[in-house]
């Protein structure tokens, strides 16, 4: 244990209950992990639903959470030979070839362990797998950078992957515009897909969607009230 490493962590104790702020103490990164100081971190609805208990029973409390983020490498293990000091890079729960490293801890005043994952982000520092980390381009904002942890890939990646082939004129709903939903409208828009609809219960997130390109926002009431008044034909909605 090197004692210089202790840091401020948001950790799930126990699940739809605040977070709790903790200063943990750090162990030395082992052979294949890297200890980064964490810049920009976004959240996931992946994170909410351990919060909120959707995922059933956690048999890992206490825990730490946040699984993308920008930040810097401060030390790196012994096997690490693709990264340094000083290199900003991009965690994401994304793996990259190779294997995951064991699972990092850290230890509270009173030496009990909090359990982590292959990469967690709700902290001002973080030991992370190798193969969770990833090199940011040069010149590219910290904070876009930590959007390439999840919300970009996850976004892009759905519509590549199963959404491609779409003719131009054909209807795509997008439910939900947060990060993921937002890279999905990008995505479609650089396929020259112009029928996007968004629906979702945040105005503010509704308004930069129709900014990006959507035809049509709906909040969810309207949308329902829309749909049983037949206003909008399911039969011509390709995919949502």
């Amino acid at each position: 244990m090197e004692k210089d490493y202790k840091a401020e962590f948001a950790i799930l104790k126990k699940i739809q209950k605040p977070l709790s702020f903790q200063n943990l103490k750090i162990p030395k990164p082992n052979d294949h992990q890297l200890l980064i100081k964490i810049k920009y971190s976004y959240i996931c609805g992946s994170q909410l639903n351990d919060i909120n208990g959707n995922k059933g029973y956690d048999k890992f409390l206490p825990h730490t959470l946040g699984h993308e983020a920008s930040g810097e490498v401060l030390k790196v293990g012994k096997k690490v030979n693709n990264f340094k000091r000083g290199d900003n890079v991009i965690l994401s729960w994304i793996k990259r070839s190779g294997k995951d490293s064991s699972n990092p801890f850290y230890l509270d005043d009173e030496n009990n362990v909090i359990n982590s994952g292959h990469v967690s982000t709700f902290s001002r520092m973080s030991l992370v797998s190798k193969s969770r980390v990833y090199k940011i381009p040069k010149k590219m904002p910290m904070d876009l950078a930590a959007l390439f942890g999840c919300a970009i890939p996850t976004g892009f990646g759905i519509i590549f992957k199963h959404v491609k082939k779409l003719k131009k004129n054909e209807f795509v709903g997008i439910y939900g515009v947060g990060g993921v939903g937002m890279m999905s409208i990008i995505a479609l828009k650089s396929l020259g897909i112009k029928n996007i609809y968004a629906i979702d219960k945040n105005k503010k997130n509704l308004k930069i969607a129709k900014k990006l390109g959507c035809k049509k926002i709906y909040s969810l009431a309207a949308f329902n009230k829309n749909i049983i008044n037949l206003k909008i034909n399911k039969k011509l909605i390709k995919y949502n």
